[in-house]
């Protein structure tokens, strides 16, 4: 039998194709097309991912919710997590409740996430929370937590909450929400 000088490239080419459709190559070892396996740790526990080029894997929750290294919820909604620390924080000693809230500010009532996305503050013109900017460092409010508010132009006062300021984690917090879209 004479083979002419395209049999051999043919031949192979189908072997290739055949042995990729059997089985697309996922019963190879690792390190089979390469120069050999690559040793990045141990592989990730069941349910945690991790993004190629970056240090920090994230897990999913129970509620689904998907967190990373920061342990901050991957979606930060203003009431489900944002309301609570305005309530535990913000109301205490009537400073901004519906009776006589401070500088006009009632956070604990209906609408408080309309308040602080379409309110601004009167003597800066800053919006409460830049919702629309998403910059936490043109958010009064956000600047007041933070104790930056005094280098605004027409700000005052001390920072808020003024006794038992709000945590490292409730800042950041507060500021991820901000950032990664102010969601309701």
């Amino acid at each position: 039998m004479k083979l002419s000088p395209r049999t051999i490239p043919c031949a192979l080419l189908l072997v290739a194709l055949a042995c990729n459709e059997a089985s697309e190559g996922d019963d190879l070892p690792p390190g089979a097309f390469t120069s050999g396996p690559e040793d990045d740790g141990p592989p990730p526990e069941e349910g945690t991912t991790t993004d190629p080029g970056s240090t920090e894997s994230s897990a999913t929750s129970d509620s689904g919710e998907e967190s990373g290294s920061s342990g901050l919820p991957a979606e930060i909604h203003h009431d489900e997590h944002i309301l609570p620390i305005w309530m535990a924080s913000c109301i205490d000693d009537s400073c901004h409740d519906p009776v006589d809230p401070q500088a006009g500010l009632d956070l604990s009532t209906d609408g408080v996430y309309g308040r602080l996305c379409t309110g601004f503050h009167g003597q800066t013109g800053m919006p409460y929370i830049d919702c629309e900017g998403l910059d936490p460092q043109n958010s009064y409010v956000f600047r007041k937590i933070e104790g930056t508010h005094l280098s605004i132009n027409g700000a005052s006062g001390g920072p808020m909450p003024p006794v038992d300021s709000l945590s490292d984690s409730q800042v950041a917090l507060i500021e991820a929400w901000i950032t990664e879209g102010a969601l309701q």
